[in-house]
């Protein structure tokens, strides 16, 4: 059962000033998480509607140097690397990875946010050990996880359609001009959820060393 008391001798942040600071964090905790289950709900709205939808960091090859540049001697080289372009007519499936995409990457932040505030009303009650925290810690590893390589995925999935879509074999063809997609993926996440489940498995050891400890009194 997660109900371990403070054993006597073990202070916690029982002061004015620390509990003021708990409150900050996990206020502000909360706010963040709400402000991206709004963000993405909003986002639904909008991408998975048939306006026409605004698609980012499409890699563009065999593009003429920006003519901006030839007024600029220090510069040897130059060339387009990436296309923001507003598309219309995007199919329902592609819409929806592209939400997808977004909406992972907010529900890894909701819940890292929502551990914090647990974590914070733990401390204020004297008890920042306890199997749930560590069970939420897993998670949020899992979520962080998650919400660092699905979103990307996703999104390059998403890509790949709105290219096809836009019938860039027929431009190259054409112009010589082509756009790709990028197949660039950002590992990171994986270090972090990695380093976070180390941080359950020293929550799971203070929880045990606490019970023992109050055992002992």
């Amino acid at each position: 059962m997660d109900t371990i008391t403070t054993p006597p001798g073990v202070r916690g942040p029982a002061d004015a000033s620390g509990r003021a600071g708990l409150w900050i964090v996990g206020v502000g905790a909360a706010l963040v998480a709400l402000t991206h289950v709004v963000g993405t709900v909003l986002g639904a709205r909008h991408t998975l509607g048939d306006d026409p939808l605004e698609v980012e960091g499409i890699p563009v090859s065999d593009a003429s140097a920006p003519a901006f540049t030839e007024h600029l001697p220090a510069i040897s080289e130059a060339r387009y690397g990436a296309l923001t372009a507003v598309v219309e007519g995007v199919p329902a499936g592609t819409r929806w990875l592209l939400w997808a995409g977004d909406a992972v990457g907010s529900l890894a932040v909701v819940g890292i946010c929502l551990v914090l505030v647990q974590l914070c009303v733990r401390i204020a009650r004297q008890r920042p050990f306890g199997r749930s925290l560590t069970v939420a810690l897993v998670a949020t590893a899992v979520l962080v996880t998650a919400g660092g390589v699905l979103p990307q995925l996703l999104a390059l999935a998403g890509r790949t359609q709105v290219v096809e879509h836009l019938g860039v074999a027929t431009m190259a063809a054409e112009t010589g001009v082509r756009l790709t997609v990028s197949s660039e993926l950002s590992l990171a996440s994986i270090g972090v959820g990695l380093a976070l489940c180390v941080v359950a498995v020293a929550f799971a050891l203070g929880e045990r060393m606490q019970r023992d400890t109050a055992g002992l009194v």
